[in-house]
């Protein structure tokens, strides 16, 4: 009973105060109400993972998110806003008679603007970040508890430029010091048809590391600029990041990129986009020395790059991909893509979408990784409501053959949305 109340006590105070997703206050109404439930069956067939190098595993289950929150405008230069979300695998309770204890703090801010001159603005609290295609810094909405930012944001928006700084603590240990914080700042603008962005971060990590990846701290820096452009009938992306500085007590030199491109026609009565991806990030060449040379992810969303079934991350690796999307209407859309995947490096390793190594390097092995087909079906029979399914099979290539267990993975999921 004492539970009980107290989730009921959390909902009262998310109709209280509340807060939306990053981006979805309205500047023109006074409050806003915002939520979503959503609902994901996944099914996994061998999936290679860090738990699972050798794709042992098979299983089902369904998962679910629930999000609530209001954000309030106080006066003319100040917002406030909070969200709970409760995250659950369905059915884990063994009976819903039974509670889990799941309901957390998703977003918490206090957002000011135009306070010292035009343009300028302020979060403060909990929040979320997402820069360019969040291959570096994400939100990582594919999770049902995606991520949120502690810290402080400071931006200003003059015209067509803009230009942001942030700090945020990612761990905060107290005594122990072993802290990770996150601080950088970007600037952006826009000239026609085409927008750049430029993003530099510095991560500092006090925990030392072990397990064959050092014994010491990190702090190194991540320099990435992204150009892209849209036109009629035309989109390209192009990313390059350079980063410096030391990882696990090792010496960290590294380098990525990443381009699309796509055109638009139509067929018919029906609007068609097909596209082309190259993506690339260095790896390790020399097992054990004192430098490092494979590109870390940072903390970005990467199920919506490197294919569907989250086998790849922006670290040694390089990868090609042809993709098609078809609008049979304007509630429908049906997405193709085919991909190929390569090591940058033998010896580098295998490293899927968390960003953590699935499989040690092996020097000498092939760098033929495998390839992936993925299918996404989409339907929003209303403005409020979205259903997906996606599917991807992983056929495994050389290198996986010649480290250990080989299996084909398959990935599925079905996907129910409905949003305020």
């Amino acid at each position: 009973m004492r539970h009980a109340r107290s989730v009921a006590t959390v909902a009262l105070m998310a109709l209280a105060l509340g807060t939306p997703a990053s981006g979805a206050i309205p500047l023109n109404e006074a409050v806003d109400l915002v939520g979503e439930v959503r609902v994901r069956e996944e099914v996994l067939r061998h999936v290679f993972g860090t738990s699972d190098p050798d794709g042992e595993q098979s299983f089902d289950y369904a998962h679910m998110r629930s999000r609530l929150g209001i954000a309030a405008r106080l006066d003319a230069h100040t917002w406030l806003g909070v969200q709970f979300q409760d995250v659950r695998v369905l059915g884990a309770e063994g009976s819903t008679v039974a509670m889990l204890n799941s309901v957390d703090l998703k977003q918490a801010e206090m957002r000011f603007q135009n306070l010292l001159t035009e343009g300028d603005r302020m979060h403060l609290g909990r929040f979320e970040m997402k820069f360019g295609d969040q291959r570096l810094i994400g939100a990582l909405d594919w999770a049902d508890q995606g991520r949120s930012f502690d810290g402080l944001r400071l931006g200003l928006q003059p015209g067509n430029l803009g230009a942001e700084v942030f700090a945020s603590r990612i761990r905060e240990t107290g005594a122990s010091k072993e802290d990770q914080t996150l601080v950088g700042g970007t600037l952006q603008g826009a000239q026609g048809a085409f927008s750049g962005e430029l993003l530099a971060a510095h991560l500092v990590d006090d925990k030392p590391q072990p397990g064959g990846v050092g014994d010491g701290t990190s702090a190194f820096t991540t320099l990435s600029l992204r150009i892209a452009g849209q036109g009629t009938g035309w989109d390209a992306t192009a990313e390059v990041a350079a980063q410096d500085g030391t990882l696990a007590g090792r010496s960290l030199s590294a380098l990525a990129f990443a381009a699309t491109g796509g055109v638009r026609v139509r067929v018919g009565e029906h609007k068609l986009r097909v596209g082309a991806e190259v993506d690339g990030a260095t790896g390790d060449k020399t097992i054990g020395d004192d430098s490092v040379e494979t590109f870390q992810t940072l903390l970005p969303t990467n199920h919506a790059h490197y294919g569907m079934a989250d086998l790849m991350a922006w670290s040694n690796m390089t990868a090609v991909s042809v993709n098609a999307k078809l609008w049979p209407s304007d509630q429908v859309t049906v997405s193709v893509a085919g991909w190929l995947f390569r090591l940058w490096t033998s010896e580098g390793g295998w490293f899927a979408a968390p960003g953590a190594q699935v499989r040690s390097g092996a020097s000498g092995a092939s760098k033929d990784l495998g390839s992936e087909v993925d299918l996404l079906l989409s339907w929003t029979p209303s403005e409020r409501v979205t259903v997906q399914t996606g599917w991807a099979v992983f056929l495994s290539g050389r290198f996986v053959e010649e480290t250990g267990a080989s299996p084909d993975p398959l990935f599925g999921y079905v996907q129910v949305r409905v949003g305020l």
